[in-house]
């Protein structure tokens, strides 16, 4: 309950600061069990966001049955030069490489790239993350409040809520609080 109480506290203090700004919340899911908590702990400050889903083209069948059947999610798939969706797998057979957790183009492309082309123009957005400091060495150095270097000069923020919860107490606190688990979980991914 503290972790809740101090991401709580965090998003509602971020969240205020940026308010006389007119900041336009945005909630990128993956729906993944970090996004799931994250969309609960926003949900517990009554803060009014829009959720998007950046289409990798790759994600499991139990992802994209989830993000439809929830109706209030916006779908967001980067788009090539021409406006032609882009595909991970077209771009792995046209020589763009494999992805894999050292190539990460992929995410540069359909998460980030996708994001940007989403919100191409649009100034003072607050996007709500669902990444952990025990993730990754390099998110192990991020802080509450996250610009990404892609964003360059815009006015845009970044607010990670849920970045100190370790693996398990994300784990302990989704099932007490009987939050949704996606089905891929139940499967064996991790």
């Amino acid at each position: 309950i503290e972790r809740e109480r101090e991401s709580v506290e965090t998003l509602k203090n971020i969240y205020n600061e940026y308010k006389p700004y007119n900041y336009h919340i945005i909630l990128p899911t993956s729906m993944g069990k970090d996004s799931k908590l994250t969309e609960h702990i926003v949900q517990l400050t009554n803060i009014k966001y829009e959720a998007i889903f950046n289409n990798t083209t790759c994600d499991s069948a139990d992802v994209y049955r989830e993000v439809k059947n929830r109706g209030d999610i916006k779908i967001i798939t980067p788009k090539d030069s021409s406006g032609n969706n882009l595909s991970l797998y077209r771009m792995m057979e046209n020589g763009t490489g494999i992805a894999s957790r050292h190539s990460r183009w992929c995410c540069s492309i359909f998460k980030e790239g996708g994001t940007k082309q989403f919100c191409k123009g649009k100034d003072h957005l607050m996007f709500i993350f669902g990444m952990r400091n025990e993730e990754s060495a390099t998110r192990s150095e991020y802080q509450d409040i996250w610009y990404n270097p892609q964003w360059a000069d815009l006015t845009w923020v970044g607010v990670l809520p849920i970045r100190k919860w370790t693996e398990l107490e994300l784990w302990l606190y989704t099932i007490h609080n009987n939050l949704p688990i996606n089905a891929k979980y139940k499967k064996g991914y991790q």
